[in-house]
């Protein structure tokens, strides 16, 4: 009888790609002083993430990874970006599935927003987690008044 062939090797894994993440948009459109304007993004022990901005006329679109991030528009006067000095407004979108695509938008999904508005004092700002859902917020929404209210905070949980 002739020997038996040598067992096959296991089968290859599949090719691993990037990790899965949420895209993300983040546009602001200025008022009469977009010097005045910024916001950053960071993640949850802000060691790995840290993005920054100012008013670009374009949004901001990238890609995150699972986990807590906060993000905060800031007014260098205190009067945000609406309504006496002009009327603009930020938005912080994510999209509603995972993706490995880091293409330059959104439309592979619909859009959720996380935080939008226009109406605080120097900042306004919220910690998400992701995947996003709005019922499992981590904290916030919180804007300081316009004016500065004394350094006060108001935090209005969704």
């Amino acid at each position: 009888q002739p020997p038996s062939p040598p067992p096959s090797p296991p089968p290859s894994p599949p090719p691993v790609g990037p990790p899965l993440c949420t895209k993300f948009s983040i546009d602001i459109v200025a008022d009469n002083h977009p010097e005045e304007t910024s916001w950053t993004l960071e993640d949850s022990d802000r060691m790995n993430l840290t993005m920054t901005g100012g008013v670009t006329g374009a949004p901001v679109i990238g890609c995150l990874y699972d986990g807590v991030y906060s993000f905060t528009v800031r007014d260098n006067f205190g009067d945000g970006i609406c309504c006496d000095n002009g009327f603009g407004s930020f938005r912080l979108s994510v999209a509603d599935v995972h993706s490995r695509d880091e293409a330059d938008s959104l439309d592979v999904a619909t859009p959720l927003s996380v935080l939008n508005g226009s109406n605080f004092g120097f900042f306004a700002g919220i910690h998400f987690r992701l995947p996003y859902r709005a019922s499992e917020q981590v904290w916030g929404p919180w804007t300081e008044p316009e004016g500065g209210g004394n350094g006060v905070v108001t935090v209005r949980l969704l």
